[in-house]
Parts: C-alpha cells; sequence; structure tokens
C-alpha cells in the first residue's frame, strides 16, 4: 500500500498518449496518476473530455512473468444503472 505517493501518469503523458490513439488506461496502482496532487486533472481529461475508461489495481504479474506484452483484453463490468464506474472481471488473452 502505497501511503504518501502513488505512482502513476501526469496530465501530460496522458495527453500524449491520447495523441498516439490511445483509447483505454489500464494500471495496477490505486490510481492511474500520480498522487499527490488530488486534483484529478488525469481522470477529468481522458473520462470526461474524451471518453477513454480507465482500469485500476489491475493484477499484471503473471503476464509480466511470461513476457507477455500483446493480449487481448476482454472487461465485463456490472451491469449498474445510472452508475459512472463498476469492478471489472479483466481476461486477457494471450
Amino acid at each position: 500500500m502505497y501511503r504518501d505517493a502513488i505512482p502513476g501518469l501526469s496530465l501530460e503523458a496522458a495527453q500524449f498518449l491520447r495523441a498516439c490513439g490511445m483509447i483505454l488506461v489500464g494500471a495496477d496502482t490505486l490510481t492511474v496518476e500520480v498522487l499527490p496532487p488530488s486534483d484529478h486533472s488525469v481522470h477529468r481529461y481522458l473520462i470526461v473530455h474524451h471518453g477513454v475508461p480507465l482500469l485500476e489495481n489491475l493484477y499484471l504479474e503473471e503476464l509480466a512473468a511470461a513476457g507477455c506484452h500483446e493480449f487481448l483484453l476482454i472487461a465485463t463490468p456490472l451491469r449498474l444503472a445510472g452508475a459512472s464506474g463498476s469492478w471489472v472481471h479483466p481476461i486477457a488473452i494471450a
């Protein structure tokens, strides 16, 4: 658990990745953006302004250990009416 800081994307990094065509962001940390500060600028830029979904707290150790850099990702969210987020069951098919 990170007590004082969480590694992640800066707003500039998110803007660069978006300009390169990124359509989804995933991270194995509590949030995709670096904290502190907690102004949520990356979340606002990606989700609100560009509709890019974020997947956080992913378990990526087995993919990394296998050297897997490309895979089909299937993410099945809960069907919740009126929700802005959901847990997902991510499945990686190499």
